[in-house]
Order: structure tokens, then sequence, then C-alpha cells
């Protein structure tokens, strides 16, 4: 039995998914998709407190490669959220946090 679970994206990782297709058919396919979906608006305390992970990771020797990876572990953190995606910037983040990875 599978259970259902809802899906959400933020305007980040849209914009991240998109800038990846080579063809302009690609992108209005995924983009229609993508902005079909609930979609998650950060506040400003989520940024600031993105730049404060990233900061206390960067002490503890883990260096994230980009302060998008970080707003959204934190935006997750704040909504109890599973995460998908195969960046392992998430799987550094996870083993420091309680960010949890959605894997199949």
């Amino acid at each position: 039995m599978t259970e259902e679970e809802d899906v959400a994206v933020l305007p980040l990782i849209i914009a991240e998914v998109l800038q990846g297709f080579r063809t302009e058919a690609g992108f209005i396919e995924a983009r229609d998709l993508l902005v079909g979906l609930p979609i998650l608006f950060p506040p400003l305390e989520d940024y600031i407190e993105a730049a404060r992970l990233f900061r206390r990771l960067r002490r503890e020797g883990i260096t994230i490669r980009g302060t998008i990876d970080c707003v959204i572990a934190r935006t997750c953190l704040e909504h109890d959220a599973e995460l998908l995606s195969r960046d392992t910037d998430f799987d550094r983040i996870a083993e420091r946090t309680d960010l949890k990875l959605w894997r199949e």
C-alpha cells in the first residue's frame, strides 16, 4: 500500500529545474507542470535562517555550494517536509540537521 503525499515547490526550485532544459518545448511543458503545483513562498525569516545555517555548516567544516540549497533546506525544515533531491549538498545538510530526505 502506498500513501499519497502532498508535493510543493519553491520558486527557486522552479528556476533551477527550468534552466536545465535545452528545448523550448521541454521548457514550456515542465513550466506548465511545475507552476500547477502548490508553491511555497518562504518569508524573509527563512532566508535569514538559511544564511545562519550556511554559516554554521561552514564553521563545522562543511561547505555548501550555494545559498539556494540552504534556503530550500531551511524551508523544508520549517514545514517539516521531506526533500526529494539527489544533490549531495542536501546529504551533508541532513547529516547535521533534522532535514528529512525522501528516497525511493
